[in-house]
C-alpha cells in the first residue's frame, strides 16, 4: 500500500474503532426476554501491531481476572502467527519467509499451525478450482512492488515469466515431519487470501476453548461473531467502497464468520485506473470485475479463501461455485453499485 493511502487507511479506520469502543462504552445491554435493563461486564482487546490491520476483540459476560489471562493467550497467539505468516520480514519464526528464502533448496521445519495454515490454503485451491492459489507469491511480489512506487504498471513478459512459477505442484508438505519445500527456486508463497482467516479462527477458538461463549471479533475485514451479544444477534455494518462514510448493509449475526475482499483500501492508480492488490492468476492482473465481495460462512478460514476466488471471477461463476458449499452466503457490489446477493443473504441483512 502506498504511503498515502495507507495513511488514509489508517486514520479512517482509527476513527471508526474510536466511534465503535465509544458505543460499546454507552451501551446497556436489554434483555428483551425479561423486559429489564442488566449491566454486563465486557471488555475490549485492540491493537494494532498484527497483519497490518486494526484488530479488536470484544467479550462479553466475563469477570477482569479472566478476561487477562484468556486476551494474554490470544494476544501471545496472534503475535506468533504473524511473525511466521509474514513474507516480508526474516526472523527465526518466520516460517513463511523462510520457505520462500530457501525455495529450490531446502525444506523448512515449521511450526504446526505453518503447517495447518498451508494444508488449509491448498484445501482452500482444491475447492475454488485454482482461483486462490498459495503459490501466488512470483505474481503478487511483483505486483506489489509496482503499486508501492506507484508509477506505472509491469511488463505482460515479466508476469508471463513470473506465471511459470505459481504451480501449486511446487509446494511439498510433509506433515509427518513439519517440514515445508518449495521445489522451483523461483517459486513463492503468498498467504495473504488466508492469513488473517485462519488467525482469527484461532483467536476464536482459545476464547471458545475458555469458556467464552459471547465474543465479536475483527481483524480486519475479517469478522467473527462468536455466539450472539447476550441473547441477541451481533450487528456488523459492510463497508460501502464506493461512497465513503456509508453502509451497504447491516448483518444481524450469531455464530457466523464475514469477510469482505475490495478494491478500496489496498490499490494504486496509473493514468486514472485503479488497479487492487486481488491478482487474477489467469489474467496476470488485478481483478477488475467487482467493488467488493462479501461473504457469511460458519468458517473464517474458508471464507477468507472464498472472497477472494469469488472478487477473481463473474457473479454466474461465482454462484456456481459456491454451491459446492453449505452456509456459505454472497453478496457482490459491482463498480456501478448494482449490488447481487446470492440465495439466503439477504435472510441475514437488517438494514439496507
Amino acid at each position: 500500500m502506498d504511503n498515502k493511502k495507507s495513511l488514509k487507511v489508517r486514520v479512517i479506520s482509527a476513527i471508526v474503532l474510536l466511534i465503535f469502543i465509544f458505543a460499546i462504552m454507552v451501551f446497556t445491554l436489554k434483555n428483551k426476554h425479561m423486559g429489564e435493563n442488566f449491566d454486563v461486564n465486557f471488555y475490549t482487546y485492540t491493537t494494532f501491531d498484527y497483519f497490518d490491520t486494526i484488530i479488536t476483540i470484544t467479550v462479553y459476560d466475563i469477570d477482569k481476572d479472566s478476561y487477562d489471562r484468556i486476551i494474554k493467550e490470544v494476544d501471545e497467539t496472534i503475535k506468533e502467527y504473524d511473525e511466521a505468516f509474514d513474507i516480508y520480514t526474516e526472523g527465526v519464526g518466520a516460517d513463511i519467509y523462510n520457505i520462500n528464502k530457501n525455495a529450490g533448496v531446502e525444506s523448512i521445519q515449521v511450526k504446526p499451525y505453518t503447517v495447518g495454515l498451508l494444508l488449509s490454503a491448498v484445501e482452500g485451491y482444491e475447492k475454488t478450482n485454482g482461483a486462490t492459489n498459495v503459490c501466488i507469491g512470483a505474481l503478487t511480489s511483483i505486483w506489489h512492488k509496482y503499486r508501492e512506487e506507484g508509477v506505472s504498471l509491469p511488463n505482460k513478459e515479466l508476469l508471463t515469466e513470473a506465471a511459470k512459477h505459481i504451480s501449486i505442484d511446487n509446494l511439498e508438505i510433509d506433515v509427518a515431519n513439519g517440514t515445508v519445500f518449495l521445489k522451483d527456486k523461483d517459486a513463492s508463497l503468498d498467504v495473504g487470501a488466508i492469513a488473517k482467516g485462519f488467525a482469527a479462527e484461532e483467536a476464536a477458538a482459545i476464547l471458545h476453548d475458555n469458556g467464552i461463549e459471547h465474543a465479536i471479533l475483527s481483524f480486519g475485514g475479517n469478522i467473527i461473531a462468536l455466539g450472539d451479544k447476550m441473547g441477541v444477534p451481533f450487528n456488523v455494518a459492510i463497508e460501502d467502497p464506493i461512497h465513503e462514510g456509508e453502509n451497504i448493509a447491516v448483518l444481524s449475526v450469531k455464530d457466523m464468520a464475514i469477510v469482505t475482499s475490495g478494491d478500496y483500501q489496498r490499490y494504486y492508480e496509473v493514468d486514472g485506473k485503479r488497479y487492487c492488490h486481488i491478482i487474477d492468476s489467469k489474467t496476470l492482473y488485478p481483478a477488475t470485475l467487482h467493488s467488493s465481495v462479501t461473504v457469511v460462512s460458519k468458517d473464517s478460514t474458508m471464507a477468507d479463501i472464498l472472497s477472494t476466488a469469488l472478487f477473481t471471477m463473474s457473479i454466474e461463476d461465482g454462484e456456481e461455485l459456491i454451491s459446492n458449499f453449505k452456509d456459505v452466503y454472497v453478496m457482490w457490489l459491482s463498480k456501478d453499485g448494482t449490488i447481487t446477493y446470492s440465495k439466503g443473504f439477504k435472510d441475514h441483512i437488517i438494514v439496507k
